[in-house]
């Protein structure tokens, strides 16, 4: 039975649904990426799925569940908040004496922010420049907290996420500014 089992694991079949990309958009993500990327310069919006963002120290990917939650011509923007600015020190009390990296991470359209009309969108932050270990000691899953600080008027959101060499992972349903923070406090 296990030798049936590993077989089967390594067929054409599962083994082309068990990429990350498919997993995390769904069943029918090949097919939408293949039409999307046939499609992208045509449509306004329904067929693209998958926004990213780099620069040098930085790079952010969202892959939208559903590819109508975003109009396909916006972009992708990341800005990283200063620990000088008064953005930053606006968060300090939900950072405590936490060492942390602030992000705001939004879609831009014509100008504008825009959010996800629906769906949640898993993101992955790829950080260049060792920041997630060597800024913030983090080195497992259990080691990160990332916050999300939708707006003014609401809570912070602490976010289930994950950890993969220097890239943290998580989901969300909107975006704004983002914590990525060591759980333990000061680690260095």
């Amino acid at each position: 039975a296990l030798m049936s089992m590993s077989v089967m694991a390594t067929g054409p079949g599962p083994a082309r649904r068990d990429t990350a990309d498919q997993l995390m958009a769904g069943e029918d993500s090949a097919d939408q990426r293949d039409s999307a990327d046939q499609m992208a310069d045509h449509n306004e919006s329904g067929t693209r799925n998958e926004y990213t963002y780099e620069d040098s120290r930085i790079r952010v990917k969202a892959l939208c569940a559903d590819a109508d939650a975003v109009n396909d011509k916006a972009e992708l923007k990341v800005r990283e908040i200063p620990e000088s600015s008064a953005e930053y020190r606006k968060h300090q009390k939900t950072l405590g004496e936490k060492n942390a990296l602030l992000y705001d991470i939004s879609f831009m359209l014509n100008g504008k922010e825009v959010e996800p009309t629906d769906g949640k969108v898993k993101v992955s932050v790829s950080f260049r420049d060792g920041q997630l270990s060597n800024d913030l000691g983090i080195s497992r899953s259990s080691d990160l907290e990332v916050i999300h600080f939708a707006d003014e008027n609401a809570e912070p959101e602490t976010l289930k996420a994950s950890v993969k060499g220097e890239t943290a992972l998580f989901e969300t349903e909107s975006f704004s500014e983002f914590a990525f923070a060591s759980k333990d406090g000061n680690a260095l």
